[in-house]
């Protein structure tokens, strides 16, 4: 693996630590002179700068890649990943106080799943973080025309592979469901 690979990883790596805030990646940005200096830093220095409670945490922030199952995530992940390092990353991201240090994109496998009418991803804003850590930072909405519809699409190999998507990126604890019905109080001829 070139170095550019690892460093890479460990962006990404760092994005799936759940505890591993946009404002922590900042400091290590602003601090270190390259990510491999992290790597190097004292631990007392990394838990007063990060404010870490937990001394493993030092060790995670040193090296994102020691766990087996972290190494695991990054690998099914990198190919959807883009980072602050590469030229493919929005410019205009790279002018925010706290641009995350990898975005993933799904492509077009929620788009396969058969009765899909609607999809949308709402992400948390970047000033939710400023009053404290958000409950969630993301939701999915995947819309369909009735509950047979949901049912066959639920059951399909392509929402199992969206699922199995889903769990490259988030932890099984955060997923949550609940079906709902669109009921109008005003009609959209209204609108």
């Amino acid at each position: 693996m070139s170095d550019i690979e690892s460093l890479r990883d460990r962006l990404i790596a760092y994005t799936l630590t759940p505890w591993m805030t946009p404002a922590r990646s900042r400091l290590l940005r602003e601090t270190f002179e390259s990510w491999t200096d992290v790597g190097r830093a004292s631990a007392t220095f990394l838990q007063t700068l990060l404010q870490l409670s937990e001394t493993w945490k030092v060790d995670v922030v040193r090296d994102p890649l020691r766990s087996p199952e972290m190494r695991r995530q990054v690998a099914r992940v990198r190919r959807q990943a883009v980072t602050l390092l590469e030229d493919a990353y929005p410019p205009l991201l790279k002018e925010i106080i706290d641009p995350p240090l990898a975005l993933f994109y799904d492509g077009d496998l929620a788009l396969a799943v058969p009765g899909l009418r609607r999809y949308l991803q709402c992400h948390t804003r970047d000033g939710a973080y400023g009053i404290g850590e958000a409950v969630l930072d993301a939701a999915y909405q995947l819309w369909f025309d009735d509950v047979d519809a949901l049912t066959a699409a639920v059951e399909s190999p392509e929402f199992k592979q969206v699922e199995e998507d889903w769990q490259t990126f988030v932890q099984p604890r955060y997923i949550h469901r609940m079906v709902t019905r669109e009921n109008w109080v005003i009609g959209p001829q209204s609108r």
